[in-house]
């Protein structure tokens, strides 16, 4: 048996644990066999469990991509952009799959597509599924038993045989060979690949639990403290709420309580007579947790960060020159996990980013915390900077933010996965021709 791989921090240490690099090797006689390939991503963090060797691996071995825990997504997400969201990023990443499935092993969305999809596909050949640690193999290789074994018994045998798996979270003691096919042919569920640029992977093991989703997830906002002024009137009918910032925020760590899709609040006629300081965000420090910090340098007017991941780890604003005193007061506290300042290292890792807006109408971006969650980069009062723009004022695009975060913890820029309903309405479908449309991947969105 092979054992789970090995990270740092909350992933623990010891004899069970091998490199990334070890179980590539001892998993390497994949490549010269006729095998069927499921790649687990996690929706939730599409990044950073995204294996990016996995050709080491597999080798030419065809490869389905099932994405994981697309039950989480806001309310209003429209699955067929995000498929499409996926396929570009494949293709620049240059990965070839001959299809991408959206899969929730918890509410079985997308599995009976999946496992009728291996029934013609399969032809007799091995599964294994892959995927890095935590992204839900071992639920989908239950959820994937559970459809099986409405036309195959040996499925039935299988579920009933399942393996007890490992006590320490996302430790699949070793490749367990399930026999699921009547026809011949087995499954093979492998070990997590401990990814050690994850959040997980620098964490106290008590804290490992705060990383996961516990809900739908919802767009929590930090807007600049304009909005604060419009909320009495629109904050019922949108269902947006603001953690705002700036001289007019009642104080830095409102409630925040919002669905996420929404566009910001709409300005009423207060915006005319607002200051910098209430449009802009510049100069402020935004803490998630002890985990992330975020320090606004530049930033264009009526612009905030809509953060989506754990839903008990809160969000503090507080300005710049005061964010160092404040996490050294505030670990621990009001800045958790973790759980205890003792021991804790600090966010050693800085990332300066020099970003752009293309369209007031979409976001800048997306900034991916491996292992953690995501932060999108939008404006909320678009027609007023479209408006600014068509009298050529000079309204400047940029943003500059600095992303704190542990050392070995990695950040990724991307562009903005469509989420929500918001998301349904800015994102756009690429125009293909014949050629692009065949050598695409088949996106089963449900």
């Amino acid at each position: 048996m092979i054992p789970a791989v090995g990270g740092h921090g909350g992933y623990g240490g010891g004899k069970r644990f091998i490199s990334a690099e070890q179980l590539r090797m001892e998993l390497s006689h994949i490549r010269d066999e006729k095998a069927l390939i499921i790649n687990l991503v996690d929706i939730v963090d599409f990044n950073g469990s995204f294996l990016t060797r996995i050709r080491d691996v597999v080798g030419a071995n065809p490869i389905v991509l099932v994405v994981t825990k697309v039950d989480l997504l806001p309310r209003g997400t429209n699955f067929a952009a995000v498929g499409d969201w996926i396929v570009e990023f494949l293709i620049r990443k240059k990965l070839n799959v001959i299809s991408v499935h959206l899969t929730s092993s918890k509410s079985m969305v997308g599995i009976p597509g999946v496992a009728s999809y291996l029934r013609q596909q399969r032809q007799g050949r091995d599964i294994y599924v892959l995927g890095s640690a935590n992204v839900g193999k071992s639920a989908f290789v239950s959820a994937m038993l559970k459809e099986l074994s409405k036309r195959d018994l040996a499925a039935t045998a299988a579920l009933r045989r399942l393996p007890i798996q490992s006590a320490m979270p996302g430790t699949t003691l070793g490749p367990i060979e399930i026999k699921a096919f009547s026809s011949g042919g087995s499954m093979f569920d492998t070990p997590g690949i401990h990814v050690h640029h994850r959040m997980a992977a620098v964490i106290s093991p008590s804290d490992l639990t705060l990383l996961a989703p516990r809900r739908q997830l919802r767009g929590y906002l930090v807007a600049p403290s304009i909005f604060a002024r419009t909320q009495q009137t629109s904050f019922d009918a949108l269902e947006s709420a603001i953690v705002v910032s700036g001289d007019e925020a009642p104080n830095t760590n409102c409630q925040v309580s919002s669905t996420t899709g929404m566009e910001l609040p709409m300005l009423s006629d207060v915006a005319g007579g607002a200051t910098e300081d209430e449009i802009n965000l510049s100069g402020m420090s935004v803490l998630w947790g002890g985990f992330v910090r975020l320090d606004v340098i530049k930033v264009p007017p009526y612009v905030g960060f809509r953060f989506y991941g754990p839903t008990a780890i809160p969000k503090e604003t507080i300005p710049i020159p005061e964010a160092d005193i404040f996490y050294k007061e505030e670990l621990g506290k009001k800045l958790t996990p973790p759980t205890s300042a003792e021991g804790w290292p600090g966010l050693e890792s800085q990332h300066t980013l020099n970003l752009k807006f293309d369209s007031w109408n979409r976001p800048a971006c997306d900034i991916a915390i491996s292992g953690f969650g995501w932060m999108t980069i939008e404006c909320g009062y678009t027609e007023h900077m479209e408006d600014l723009e068509a009298q050529n004022m000079g309204i400047d695009k940029t943003v500059q933010v600095i992303v704190h975060v542990p050392r070995s913890v990695e950040i990724f820029v991307r562009p903005s996965l469509p989420v929500g309903t918001r998301g349904s309405e800015w994102y756009e479908f690429r125009e293909l021709d014949e050629t692009e449309l065949e050598a695409r991947p088949r996106v089963y969105p449900h």
